[in-house]
């Protein structure tokens, strides 16, 4: 494994099996650089949770939930953005 891909791998366990332990986990993916095999030293990690609670739009909720996975350097909510000629 390449180095800068360690912490990304390392985490994405740690979530794993924090998540599995969880009965309000449905499912867990991942999106950006890292699903698309592009990822390199300075990029982030892209997650969706979805569970059985409603946590979203309520950042706070959202907040708590990720720092249960470790420190959190930056959240947003998502925007979906729709092209409409697609």
């Amino acid at each position: 494994m390449q180095d800068h891909l360690k912490p990304f791998q390392s985490f994405i366990f740690k979530a794993i099996e924090y998540l599995q332990q969880d009965p309000e986990t449905v499912g867990l993916a991942a999106g950006g650089s890292w699903a698309s095999g592009e990822v390199d030293a300075y990029s982030d990690l892209d997650l969706v949770l979805v569970t059985t609670q409603k946590i979203a739009p309520d950042t706070g909720k959202m907040q708590a939930y990720a720092a249960k996975l470790g420190s959190v350097l930056a959240s947003f909510r998502a925007i979906t953005l729709v092209n409409p000629a697609c």
